[in-house]
């Protein structure tokens, strides 16, 4: 049980850094990200941002 809630602790603070990295690299790039979900494995975006930017480049 207490190896269940430390996993889930560590998820948490994981989720929070990698947040914060999307949103400090959408602010320097001048895009908006209009929706973001995290789950266990994956992320999903909805950006938007300049016909000018190339989205493979912007992840």
């Amino acid at each position: 049980m207490v190896k269940k809630a430390y996993k889930n602790y560590n998820n948490i603070y994981v989720e929070k850094d990698l947040n914060n990295i999307i949103n400090q690299l959408t602010n320097d790039n001048g895009i908006t990200i209009l929706e973001m979900e995290t789950d266990k494995y994956h992320i999903h975006l909805l950006i938007e941002c300049t016909p000018q930017h190339y989205i493979p480049n912007i992840l």
